[in-house]
């Protein structure tokens, strides 16, 4: 197995790669309508492009031996706190839309399959994530992250939070 490719635990990138590659593969593109016009969606992918931005230019600037700005640093070390939590949330209410557009009718063996995988990834992800956080950001993040999510799962059940 190649080691040395990234600096960040293999398991980290691979948990991190794999959650992106099932958000874009299984649940948006497999579910658009109940996804995409999602304010979610947009949060998500916001949350996901503000971030390799910033690693990004962090790792150019790094490579070219310029030395790297400190507003770049501070970027790159302290946006986590705001996008990580943001990012989650958006893929968990998405997970959640997707699971509730799986047609149950037709085939109904399979999509009473299809939706409880969707929830079994839910029941992994959510606290999979807070020990990500735990172990990264603090107990005092995690918890607050957990919380928010909580809330936006509560709302978009009530309705507040339509698309």
């Amino acid at each position: 197995m190649p080691t040395g490719l990234v600096r960040s635990p293999l398991l980290t990138t691979a948990l991190q790669v794999s959650s992106r590659l099932f958000l874009i593969y299984p649940v948006v593109a497999a579910h658009p309508e109940a996804t995409t016009p999602s304010i979610f969606y947009t949060t998500m992918l916001l949350a996901w492009s503000v971030t390799e931005v910033i690693r990004y230019s962090y790792f150019v600037l790094n490579l070219q031996s310029r030395g790297v700005p400190d507003w770049l640093m501070w970027l790159r070390y302290n946006t986590f706190y705001v996008l990580y939590p943001v990012g989650i949330a958006s893929e968990c209410v998405l997970v959640w839309k997707a699971s509730q557009d799986i047609q149950v009718g037709g085939r109904e063996a399979v999509g009473a399959w299809e939706r409880a995988g969707y929830w079994a990834v839910l029941v992994v992800y959510v606290p999979g994530m807070t020990c990500f956080l735990f172990c990264c950001g603090g107990v005092d993040f995690a918890l607050d992250e957990v919380w928010d999510l909580c809330s936006a799962m509560q709302m978009w059940e009530e309705g507040v939070l339509a698309n």
